[in-house]
């Protein structure tokens, strides 16, 4: 009697446990929940070689400061980028450019360059 209790209960666990993951997996509609709806990140390309010297130069005529750590400046430019490749309005993103910027200059502030920064990005890789 004992062991057929246990067969009773095994089952009734594995009966549980298949209705709990039919449950979690059954497909909805999505679709008709706004809070459902993810956009996925965007993902700015990475200058290869040649569009990294074409980018160093860029960087160089708007300051000399920026060059100097060039590992710091593509990660920013890829930041500028992302910005540019997600239409972020173009004041912002030349905002963004300035903030992303400030610590590779020498100066106290690039204020007055993020637009500057931006046109480099598009013209070098950013296309």
């Amino acid at each position: 009697m004992r062991m057929h209790n246990n067969k009773i209960m095994v089952g009734a666990a594995v009966a549980a446990a298949a209705l709990l993951l039919t449950a979690c997996s059954g497909a909805s509609d999505s679709s008709s929940s706004p809070e459902a709806v993810a956009t996925a990140p965007t993902v700015a390309p990475s200058p290869d070689a040649t569009q990294r010297q074409e980018l160093y130069r860029a960087l160089e005529a708007i300051d000399l400061g920026y060059v100097r750590r060039t590992g710091p400046a593509v990660r920013h430019a890829m930041e500028v980028c992302a910005d540019i490749t997600a239409g972020k309005d173009p004041a912002t993103t030349a905002k963004n450019a300035e903030a992303s910027f400030r610590g590779l200059d020498e100066q106290e502030s690039v204020h007055d360059r993020g637009q500057k920064i931006v046109d480099a990005v598009k013209r070098t890789f950013c296309h």
